[in-house]
């Protein structure tokens, strides 16, 4: 359990105040979040940093999904307390490293959700923030006994050549993989594809 001080208890319900630069509709300017080192049950803290667009290859873009309401975890972004939702709660702390920092593009903090004129714009830019990132980081969700043995499975596919197609659908560990295959997170994928 994470144990947090009275006053960042009883600062829970203020809202976030965004740092720096509004960014608006503003074309040159981005935020990234720094997720700061921290390990087991360390609180997760983080800086956020309004920068260039041009520093997005100095950052990994997490694609997730947002998982269902309500934020129930509490991260520190600028000391300040912020409310996340499970699964990207999970990803941040599966991310973090103990002993040197992480950049990260984030849309759930590093876009002010509630603004809705940044939102907006920034949501149409992702498409640039996922081409220029240095990497993109897809988090499938934390790791269960199936989507170990789903990826066992592909790597062992991978390396075998030829592979027999009925010998792979009669294999046991094809429903692992089909299990990896429905999770929520490719429905997303398959959603935006149709949105743009």
């Amino acid at each position: 359990m994470v144990s947090l001080t009275k006053r960042e208890l009883d600062s829970q319900t203020r809202t976030f105040e965004y740092p720096g630069t509004e960014l608006g509709t503003n074309e040159a300017q981005i935020r990234l979040l720094e997720v700061l080192p921290g390990q087991g049950e360390d609180p997760v803290r983080c800086v956020l940093t309004s920068v260039n667009f041009d520093a997005i290859h100095e950052a990994d873009a997490l694609s997730y999904t947002w998982g269902l309401p309500p934020a129930m975890n509490i991260i520190f972004v600028n000391d300040e307390p912020f409310r996340i939702r499970n699964n990207l709660f999970n990803a941040l702390l599966h991310l973090r490293r103990p002993s040197s920092g992480v950049m990260l593009w984030v849309d759930a903090i590093c876009i002010n959700q509630s603004d809705i004129d940044e939102r907006n714009h920034q949501v149409q830019r992702m498409a640039d923030v996922f081409g220029r990132a240095r990497r993109v980081l897809a988090w499938l969700g934390p790791e269960t006994e199936s989507s170990r043995e789903a990826f066992s499975f592909l790597s062992q596919t991978y390396l075998r050549s030829p592979y027999n197609r009925k010998e792979l659908m009669d294999d046991p560990r094809w429903v692992a993989l089909n299990d990896l295959c429905e999770i929520e997170y490719w429905k997303r994928r398959f959603a935006l594809l149709h949105e743009q």
